[in-house]
């Protein structure tokens, strides 16, 4: 199987403010997507282990769509518009910066160029001044492997056959340059219990620490 996600560059100075990105989460119709984008053939996942895992936490509650609460967390974050122009704006660094960013991905995927056009659309309409580019996949990748992008749409791959190994992606060791870590995700609560599944030959425990 395979899962597509929306991936925050957390170097990003903005990203760092992890309100903005739970505000974008609730604003990212994930059921929509699935039934009306690519016409039921997929389903939302609140999780990047395979569903037919037994390490698979199916209790995980999903990020409801809600505007609402999009808004109450800007607000939270110090987003609003200022100077009256649609767009939210904070001051950062002691300047004045509206809320913008840039999501990229490759050229030719349409359904994640779809995907991106549906979310700037949303964003657009709660004051998030966003855009989508699609680029050549050897540009992208240097661009994600350097930390040289706002946000991107891509995929993994995740199987159901053999047990995951979470360290790549999600681990704060793998955060440099050229690693797999290319959004910048530091959670030493995350980074702890990757480890203790790693030294863990008992299945059960690896289940429990994975959920």
């Amino acid at each position: 199987g395979s899962y597509t996600y929306i991936g925050w560059n957390q170097k990003r100075a903005i990203f760092s403010d992890k309100r903005l990105r739970q505000a974008l989460s609730h604003l990212v119709d994930k059921r929509n997507v699935c039934d009306k984008l690519l016409l039921g053939l997929a389903d939302p996942v609140e999780s990047p282990i395979y569903p037919g895992r037994p390490e698979f936490n199916s209790r995980l509650e999903p990020w409801p769509f809600d505007p609402a609460r999009a808004q109450a967390l800007l607000a939270e974050a110090g987003w609003s518009d200022t100077n009256g122009d649609g767009i939210l704006d904070k001051e950062v660094g002691g300047e004045r910066v509206p809320l913008r960013f840039e999501i990229v991905s490759n050229s030719g995927n349409d359904d994640r160029r779809n995907l991106g056009l549906v979310v700037v659309d949303e964003f657009k309409r709660a004051g998030i001044d966003a855009s989508f580019r699609a680029i050549d996949w050897s540009i992208l990748l240097e661009k994600v492997k350097s930390f040289d992008y706002d946000a991107v749409i891509l995929g993994w791959t995740n199987s159901g056959t053999i047990p995951p190994d979470l360290f790549q992606i999600w681990h704060s060791s793998q955060t440099g340059p050229q690693q797999l870590n290319f959004t910048g995700y530091v959670n030493p609560e995350a980074d702890r219990l990757i480890d203790e599944i790693r030294l863990e030959y008992d299945p059960e425990r690896q289940r429990q620490l994975t959920h």
